[in-house]
C-alpha cells in the first residue's frame, strides 16, 4: 500500500463568473502538480480563459 505522501497528484482548478441571469462562464484554468508533498512548478500552469459571450447584460 503507497502512502499519500508517496502518491502523485495532479490538481485542475476551473474559475468561473455567474453574470445575473446567465449560465456559469469559465475565465480560468490552472492545474497543480504535487509530488513528495511539494509542487512540481515545472509543470504547473494557469491560464485565462476568455468567455464565449459578452458579459454584460443587454
Amino acid at each position: 500500500m503507497k502512502l499519500i505522501k508517496d502518491t502523485e497528484f495532479l490538481v485542475i482548478d476551473f474559475e468561473t463568473i455567474t453574470p445575473k441571469g446567465r449560465i456559469l462562464e469559465p475565465i480560468e484554468v490552472g492545474t497543480l502538480k504535487i509530488k513528495e508533498n511539494n509542487i512540481d512548478k515545472e509543470v504547473s500552469f494557469e491560464w485565462l480563459i476568455k468567455p464565449q459571450k459578452d458579459l454584460k447584460k443587454k
